[in-house]
């Protein structure tokens, strides 16, 4: 979960850029195209598709469609760095979308974990920029977004434990493909292929099959073992490393905030992993 993260991090500035060479819709049609050709080497699972893999697939393809479309859109109108902030909100979002559709008791270490992670972010994100700098529209559709990305984990949550993982995943991939190409083509999204940047052949490169193939592999499988309000603060390292790829790539300084930033996201998710419950059955043993 951590190496996803790392990715996801990275992959702000990217779509940034891209953005400003194609359309959305088709943008991340083709990028989601090439992470499932990724998945070549288990396209031998379709044949055993069913009525539960199938929902589970279209319910998730319908709240990542969401997420992708509103992150997108906002990114075009704010910095990467205030993007990758408000897309982390999802951590504040989780617990309760969990607690809405599977019952999942709020736990008071995991709501402690989450308020000290979401002022990490904070204090990291506007020490760097300032508070001042926001971008209110764009920020808001990114935040939009960050409550499907929620919605996502905890269908996650809740359906990888009971059906093929690698199964869910391709067809979860087919859906959002098609979702994104089919409203590029209902939009009639045009691009000159001939003059598109060799860095933005790159991008969908490393988007589609880094970020998009590998990473999604480790979310499905890795939810299997982690409940989705751990999952959630895990990812809250995204903004992190999107800061950091600022500095290494774009020479921005390395300050204070960002370093008590960082401390504090580490701290909310080490709240968040202590299990009372497991710490009082040893106690209760040694006594």
């Amino acid at each position: 979960m951590l190496g996803a993260t790392v990715v996801w991090g990275s992959q702000y500035i990217l779509i940034k850029q891209g953005l400003t060479e194609i359309p959305l819709f088709l943008f991340q049609g083709i990028r989601h195209l090439i992470a499932f050709l990724g998945f070549c080497p288990w396209w031998a699972r379709f044949r055993k598709m069913n009525k539960q893999v199938f929902i589970a697939s279209m319910l998730n393809a319908i709240a990542f469609y969401f997420l992708i479309l509103f992150v997108s859109w906002g990114l075009e109108y704010t910095s990467s760095s205030e993007g990758a902030f408000m897309a982390s909100m999802y951590v504040a979002f989780t617990p309760f979308v969990g607690y809405f559709m599977l019952k999942t008791k709020i736990k008071v270490l995991k709501l402690a974990g989450v308020a000290v992670a979401v002022v990490g972010m904070a204090i990291m994100l506007f020490g760097n920029s300032g508070i001042g700098t926001l971008s209110f529209n764009g920020d808001i559709l990114v935040l939009i977004g960050a409550f499907f990305n929620a919605i996502q984990i905890v269908l996650l949550e809740k359906y990888t434990k009971k059906i093929d993982t690698m199964l869910f995943v391709l067809t979860q991939m087919v859906m959002i493909c098609l979702m994104m190409l089919g409203t590029s083509a209902v939009l009639q999204e045009r691009v000159d292929w001939v003059v598109i940047p060799l860095m933005t052949w790159a991008s969908w490169l490393y988007l589609g099959i880094v970020a998009g193939t590998i990473t999604l592999l480790i979310q499905a499988f890795a939810q299997k073992m982690i409940d989705e309000t751990r999952a959630a603060l895990l990812y809250s390292l995204e903004p992190v490393f999107a800061i950091f790829f600022g500095i290494l790539l774009g020479a921005e300084p390395l300050t204070i905030m960002f370093v008590l930033g960082a401390g504090l996201i580490m701290t909310g998710i080490v709240l968040s992993s202590i299990n009372l419950k497991h710490r009082e059955a040893s106690s209760n043993k040694s006594d």
